[in-house]
């Protein structure tokens, strides 16, 4: 089987219907999001001051809100943010499951509460990574 991935680009949806708006992009970024092929999502332009088709963007001409950004940031920055805390078993190991991406990973010590952070970066695949502690 190949791999081969998807881009969505120049994303934009021009209607009048603000809730249609709305809808549309929670709907078509969950999809996109649901697909293992799609790696990116590419918008042009945020607001209608700016941007070649002026109901598209996510933002009005005066940087207020639309409803899709709405959609958009609770997706995005919430449901699909890794946002993990654990603690470690007796064995010295704890677990989670990112979304695929770049990361920032903290880990406290329980003994001397040093702090260690590590960049990583998770792909298809899975990846496990050790952080040794002093």
């Amino acid at each position: 089987e190949d791999d081969f991935s998807l881009a969505i680009t120049e994303y934009d949806v021009e209607t009048t219907d603000e809730d249609l708006y709305g809808d549309w992009t929670r709907d078509f970024l969950t999809v996109s999001f649901a697909s293992p092929a799609v790696d990116r999502f590419l918008m042009w332009g945020f607001d209608d001051g700016t941007h070649w088709k002026k109901s598209a963007p996510l933002f009005y001409k005066d940087w207020t809100p639309k409803p899709g950004l709405a959609h958009w940031r609770n997706l995005v920055l919430n449901e699909w943010w890794t946002r993990e805390s654990s603690n470690s078993d007796a064995a010295g190991f704890a677990s989670f499951r990112p979304f695929l991406g770049d990361h920032r990973v903290t880990v406290i010590d329980p003994r001397s509460g040093a702090i260690t952070e590590r960049n990583i970066s998770v792909s298809r695949g899975g990846k496990s990574i050790e952080v040794l502690l002093d």
